[in-house]
């Protein structure tokens, strides 16, 4: 009897597993670098830069966990 629903395989795991801990990184960096930045500078960091700065991280989280996705299919 064949079921319709099949079990996750390793890959989707892994990537589950990765995509939280991509997310959770990404927060936490955005977060620390804003608050880098307000100790820093005096607390005069502009909207733009905090944008800015959560968009260079989120693609460089993002950018790390489409390779590490990438290679875990060649194998």
């Amino acid at each position: 009897m064949k079921t319709l629903v099949h079990p996750p395989d390793y890959h989707q795991v892994v990537g589950a597993i990765l995509g939280i801990v991509a997310v959770l990184l990404g927060a936490l960096l955005y977060y620390s670098g804003v608050q880098y930045l307000e100790t820093n500078f005096g607390g005069g960091v502009l909207p733009q830069e905090r944008h800015f700065l959560a968009m260079v991280t989120g693609g460089i989280v993002l950018s790390l966990l489409a390779i590490a996705y990438a290679f875990s299919q060649e194998s």
